[in-house]
């Protein structure tokens, strides 16, 4: 008798699960893809970009703002703006602006038995990340990141197997 597994392939942001036996019901990929969606964004808000390495720091750069030519006012840079408005001086993604935190647009946005995709739900979100990962890449899996998803689903897949062999067998798996 041949043993089932279970492969998770990583693709951008969705996850797909390529296995020869079924072991996943719908309910059980959303919870995988809101597992994966919380892991990246635990891991942007501490300031870590999807290499694991700690994100550039904001700019601290003032600049003049004009008007018709003439100096109004100097511009902060966008650490101490952050500090001002009670953020965090870090590059976390997230702020205060047009459209509210660029991470909460983030949710499951698919999922099937083999199939589950996490993206941005509002216009203003996508551009946002879209601008935020050409500046410093956040929104891919991490190392860190696969490793405590493929950790979830495993468990997940543990506890298919044993409630199946339960029904074959009528006796709990050890």
């Amino acid at each position: 008798m041949a043993v089932a597994t279970v492969k998770i392939v990583f693709e951008g942001k969705k996850i797909r699960i390529a296995r020869d036996a079924e072991g996943f019901r719908v309910n059980q990929m959303l919870e995988i893809g809101s597992f994966a969606n919380k892991t990246v964004k635990a891991r942007t808000r501490s300031g870590v970009g999807s290499d694991d390495a700690p994100f550039p720091p904001l700019s601290t750069k003032t600049s003049a703002v004009r008007i018709n030519g003439k100096f109004v006012r100097q511009r902060k840079g966008y650490a101490q703006w952050k500090s001002a408005h009670g953020l965090a001086p870090i590059r976390d993604m997230w702020g205060i602006g047009k459209g509210g935190h660029m991470l909460d647009n983030s949710t499951v946005r698919f999922a099937s038995d083999s199939n589950v995709k996490i993206a941005f739900t509002s216009r203003t979100g996508r551009i946002k990340a879209l601008a935020n990962e050409q500046r410093t890449p956040f929104y891919s899996f991490s190392g860190q990141d696969t490793k405590k998803i493929v950790e979830f689903a495993t468990k997940l897949w543990q506890g298919n197997v044993k409630q199946v062999f339960a029904q074959f067998t009528g006796r709990k798996a050890a």
